[in-house]
């Protein structure tokens, strides 16, 4: 009997462990979040913020490492890149990815930003947060008011590195927004396209940072940006590509081939969407007083990815003038302006979206 109670007390403590190791470990689960963490991803074109496939992408997602994409974008916007940094003691310490930075020591935020996006350095992270925050909160405060400022409802900066904080999320296609604007940057693009790049501590050379971005070599036209992994955010990447002129950027968060998934999005891109100029050329003929006709085109420029089957709506709007009237029939002008003069407006809708509005002018 004490026997058979023995053996029941060591299952139970088993059990027990085993529920504790599944709470801490299992990277499915996340309390800080309404729903598990289910994969998610993005495809976005960069210039029209156009998404081209995704799912889950508005789901709140941890996302690692790839929050420092936000932190350098900040860093290039508040300081220069030739500014000295002298690091802090406190970023000794940070968890983590590391590029072993020392209290004391004097870098270039050029230097700085190399480690935090090539190497995914957290020290990295905290002594730039401090150089253009005062302190790292100061620069969260930064982050956080960026999302504020460009709509991103599902996203919230708790430290500008990435590691695990409950209230630290953001969204597939926050996240693709928010790099896209980053990549808008060419300082940015130089930064996260870099292979290898050489770097100096108080002014002599040091070594060599190595990117961890394998897509960089592996996929015709990458030029960037972020790897990121935690055990609750799970495997998160954001890879970007160009050809023919198109910029494509593919998020993925909690997914386990990260460079598999982003390929097969870009990809998808690709093969099945070109880049064109959908307003500028635009033109129709309006009908003049005296039952003459006049010219009239878009002098304005939409670049928007397309494919074939795509449907776009376009829209001619009366702009209130009194001698040039719009209605179902067409554009009708009552006295002859001068060439390059508005007489009204044209809307572009990919379905409900709103994606051009600018003038029709006479020739």
């Amino acid at each position: 009997m004490v026997k058979h109670r023995q053996i029941i007390k060591v299952f139970y403590f088993i059990a027990i462990f085993i529920i504790i190791f599944d709470l801490k470990y299992n990277t499915s689960v996340d309390f800080a979040f309404a729903e598990p963490q289910k994969p998610s991803y993005c495809l976005m074109e960069a210039s029209s913020g156009r998404v081209l496939k995704e799912s889950y992408s508005d789901r709140r997602m941890e996302m690692a490492s790839t929050t420092k994409i936000l932190t350098a974008l900040l860093v290039l916007r508040n300081v220069d890149l030739s500014d000295v940094v002298v690091i802090p003691d406190i970023a000794e310490d940070v968890e983590g990815s590391s590029i072993y930075l020392r209290g004391g020591e004097r870098w270039t935020v050029e230097d700085l930003l190399y480690g935090l996006m090539l190497r995914s350095g957290n020290d990295a992270a905290v002594a730039l947060a401090i150089h253009v925050g005062g302190d790292v909160d100061g620069f969260v405060n930064m982050m956080n008011e960026y999302c504020v400022a460009k709509g991103l409802k599902n996203s919230h900066f708790d430290n500008p590195h990435g590691l695990h904080s409950d209230t630290h999320y953001t969204s597939a296609y926050d996240l693709a927004l928010i790099t896209a604007d980053a990549m808008s940057d060419a300082r940015f693009v130089r930064i996260v396209s870099t292979t290898h790049h050489s770097y100096s501590v108080d002014g002599e050379y040091r070594g060599d940072f190595v990117n961890k971005n394998k897509l960089l070599t592996r996929y015709d036209g990458a030029n960037g940006v972020k790897t990121g992994y935690t055990i609750s955010a799970g495997r998160c990447y954001v890879g970007s590509a160009v050809r023919d002129g198109m910029q494509l950027i593919a998020v993925t968060l909690n997914i386990y081939d990260t460079y598999g998934t982003a390929a097969a999005l870009l990809d998808y891109g690709f093969d099945n969407y070109v880049l064109v100029d959908i307003a500028r050329g635009f033109s129709l003929t309006a009908v003049m007083y005296d039952a003459s006709e006049v010219s009239v085109v878009c002098v304005d420029s939409c670049l928007y990815p397309v494919r074939e089957d795509d449907d776009l709506r376009y829209e001619l709007v009366d702009i209130g003038l009194d001698w040039a009237q719009v209605d179902e029939k067409g554009l009708y002008i009552t006295q002859c302006p001068p060439a390059g003069t508005a007489v009204a407006m044209l809307r572009i809708y990919d379905g409900e979206r709103l994606i051009f509005e600018g003038d029709m002018c006479t020739m």
